[in-house]
């Protein structure tokens, strides 16, 4: 049950990153996610790398998108870990 669970978590930050990227994303990249950070605050990042990668009309290359979703995410985590102490 637990790997079916992953299988959908995975397969819906996948279908996230397509509707906001013309360029496609590793499994490994979304596992690597999934060890530090929680579903929602993943998705929130690709967001917020979508919204970036708009602002630049698309001048955004595959790892600039994952380096700029990476860091909103590491700082929406410390920032939750923060509040939880």
């Amino acid at each position: 049950m637990e790997a079916l669970n992953k299988q959908t978590t995975v397969e819906s930050i996948r279908e996230c990153w397509a509707l906001l990227f013309p360029f496609a994303i590793s499994d490994r990249q979304i596992g690597i996610w999934l060890v530090a950070h929680d579903p929602q605050i993943i998705r929130k990042g690709i967001s917020s790398a979508g919204l970036k990668y708009e602002r630049l009309n698309g001048a955004m290359n595959l790892d600039h998108a994952l380096r700029f979703a990476s860091s909103v995410m590491n700082r929406m985590t410390a920032e939750s870990n923060q509040g939880a102490a």
